[in-house]
């Protein structure tokens, strides 16, 4: 889809401005005119390839006004939104008004000059017709979501007739948007050549039917248009959901509709939004939130809060559904850079937990289209948006069956299959279940499946359920506090090694100063693994873990794999623990159970950098914990009766009296 992306630009230009008079009659010879413009096939082409422009990517900010997301700036539109308290004068619904007007303008006048090329293929140009109606009726799809009740325009007008322009109902309009989908597929092709991919296909817009149809609640209609798409054979699952939004799986075999990107050509920063603080030292402009973390099952398909469940308040993110991990970073994850993604409050690291108002607010971070080769520079990415995707179209099918109640077989396959994908492997859902339980199921499959895919402010909203999920404070990471033992009487009494020529001694480990440390021996000898030193506690204390803190500002030589063993009496060693370090400058590990013990011996088999030595700086001993949910404390969402739509803005209503407002605003 290169030649789409190249010359989109000076074509937009032209489509949108080539409706202006001219105050001079005198055609440039510096530019493209419209006199001159629309006379062949390329023109044609060229005008259609303007038009992909209009393909929304505000996919992020719109899941961020929902209860998965939040806007990571306090002072943002999109906060205000969330608050309740956008109006008709906020920047937020002005922009989306505007965007989807200016699109159907140019839609609307391309498909009336593009008459005017003259080729015997008028396949060729009936194609390029119906990408434009496509993009059309994908723009009104959005406008009835967002606003209800709009203006419906489908060829050019005069200003003085748009100022005559009343609200049609959206009953009309998704008539239209249902009719037009259904005659374009007729038209356009099932794919398209290497060099034109990403053009809009036939399954491009029966996927789009579905969808709006399901938006619409027409679910007759939604569940045949899904099942078109599946008997297409065109499309199935990609099989790596972990992979899905890499620049590996592009076009791939899930993806109905891109928007298509190339580095240094046409890019985005989706990298730059997206990512921890750590990784590109900007702020994150989307985060998730708890609703979303805690709405992963287990891996055995039950939910966290279920009895017997195993779910481990101290370790909330292990033996998740696998779509959490794959979807956004939460702590302990590996990091682009290599570095371990870690933002619990008041540890002062980079991506502390609003250590400034640049890191996150939550305590998580978008991990979808974070791509390591976006490291370097991260506001040039060429991975490409998906807009429409194959798991969407079996949930729409699943979802308009069950609302129906023409609950079958196909509907319970069409759910396990999105959550059996091969690195997925989700317990099957099985039959038989009531309408009331699968509506859930797919509910929650559409919440954690397409999670950031642009989706889930539209499902709360015609799901009714937005003022139940969205009221309330905005939660985020829950992290373990710890209790760790007082270390005033401890001592060590016995170790392998130690560097006492440079002052690098074995007591320097309980020392409560990072900066100095125990350093096996390396002036006068250099002896190799493993390395232990023991250390009595001064009397019993319950050991849960231990907190290793290495050398700062030296990740050779600390310690990789060790081992820790308990005593009652300095003599007998029992209850053995296996650990591989991280190579960060803290580690944390916790005992398989609680131990009753004076004295505790640790016991280095590697380090890292392949050296021979080790260094630790101090280790402590935690004795007990407990567990903390952030709760952001700027504000509260609010959601009340307007907030299902966005209003008027301003100025439309002063252009045009005849507009009505909507409610609350």
């Amino acid at each position: 889809m290169n030649r789409i992306i190249f010359f989109s630009l000076v074509a937009l230009l032209l489509i949108t401005t080539a409706c202006s008079d001219n105050f001079l009659q005198t055609e440039p010879n510096d530019r493209l005119s419209d006199g001159s413009f629309w006379n062949t096939e390329e023109d044609a082409e060229l005008a259609a390839n303007a038009l992909y422009d209009h393909l929304k990517t505000a996919i992020f900010r719109w899941d961020s006004i929902s209860d998965i997301g939040k806007p990571n700036t306090p002072s943002s539109s999109a906060s205000q939104n969330v608050q309740g308290l956008q109006s008709s004068t906020s920047g937020y619904g002005r922009g989306i008004w505007g965007n989807s007007y200016e699109a159907i303008r140019a839609v609307n006048d391309y498909l009336v000059k593009i008459d005017r090329v003259e080729s015997d293929n008028t396949a060729l140009l009936d194609r390029y017709r119906a990408e434009a109606r496509f993009i059309r009726a994908y723009q009104y799809s959005y406008l009835l979501m967002f606003y209800g009740d709009v203006p419906f325009i489908t060829e050019p007008i005069s200003i003085s007739e748009a100022k005559e322009l009343t609200r049609t109902d959206k009953a009309e309009i998704w008539d239209f948007v249902s009719s037009e989908l259904q005659e374009i597929s007729e038209v356009l092709p099932e794919s398209y050549s290497d060099n034109d991919q990403g053009r809009i296909t036939r399954g491009a817009a029966l996927a789009w039917k579905a969808r709006a149809m399901l938006w619409a609640g027409r679910y007759e209609e939604a569940a045949a248009a899904a099942q078109a798409v599946m008997d297409s054979g065109v499309y199935e699952l990609y099989p790596s959901y972990q992979d899905l939004f890499s620049y590996e799986a592009e076009h791939n075999s899930g993806v109905i509709l891109n928007k298509e990107y190339i580095k240094n050509e046409d890019s985005n920063s989706l990298f730059d939004i997206l990512a921890p603080f750590s990784q590109k030292s900007s702020g994150s402009t989307f985060v998730p939130t708890k609703s979303l973390v805690d709405a992963y099952e287990m891996a055995n398909g039950m939910k966290i809060d279920d009895p017997g469940s195993g779910y481990d308040p101290a370790s909330p993110y292990e033996n998740r559904d696998p779509r959490l991990r794959y979807s956004m970073f939460v702590y302990g994850d590996v990091l682009p850079d290599g570095q371990i993604y870690d933002p619990r409050p008041g540890l002062g690291g980079p991506d502390d937990i609003m250590r400034s108002f640049t890191t996150t607010s939550t305590g998580f971070n978008i991990k979808k289209y974070v791509n390591d080769q976006d490291l370097e520079d991260p506001s040039n990415g060429g991975i490409n948006i998906i807009l429409q995707r194959y798991a969407e179209i079996l949930l729409t099918y699943a979802e308009a069956k069950i609302e129906l109640g023409e609950i079958d077989q196909s509907v319970y396959d069409a759910i396990n299959e999105v959550r059996q994908r091969p690195d997925v492997e989700m317990p099957a859902i099985q039959s038989p279940k009531s309408q009331e339980e699968l509506r859930q199921i797919v509910r929650h499959e559409r919440k954690v499946e397409l999670a950031f895919e642009g989706l889930r402010y539209f499902d709360i909203r015609r799901w009714e359920i937005a003022p139940e999920v969205m009221n309330g404070p905005i939660r985020g990471i829950t992290s373990v506090q710890n209790t760790y033992a007082d270390r005033s009487d401890w001592e060590v009494i016995d170790f392998s090694s130690d560097n006492e020529p440079r002052g690098n001694v074995a007591s320097n480990i309980i020392d409560d100063d990072v900066s100095t440390i125990w350093h096996t021996a390396w002036v006068n000898s250099n002896p190799p693994h493993p390395h232990y030193i023991t250390i009595d506690m001064g009397d019993r204390q319950e050991i849960i873990g231990f907190r290793i803190r290495g050398r700062q500002g030296y990740n050779d030589g600390n310690p990789q794999d060790i081992y820790i063993e308990v005593s009652s009496n300095g003599n007998t060693w029992e209850h053995r623990e296996d650990f591989t370090l991280n190579n960060v400058g803290s580690n944390t590990v916790y005992t398989s159970s609680a131990r009753q013990a004076q004295y505790f011996r640790m016991t280095v088999e590697s380090s890292f950098g392949g050296t021979t030595h080790t260094h630790v700086a101090e280790i402590e001993v935690i004795t007990a914990q407990a567990t903390e949910t952030w709760v952001y404390p700027e504000y509260e969402r609010s959601f009340g009766e307007k907030d299902y739509f966005l209003p008027i803005p301003d100025e439309e209503l002063t252009l045009n009296p005849n507009l009505e407002q909507n409610p609350g605003y």
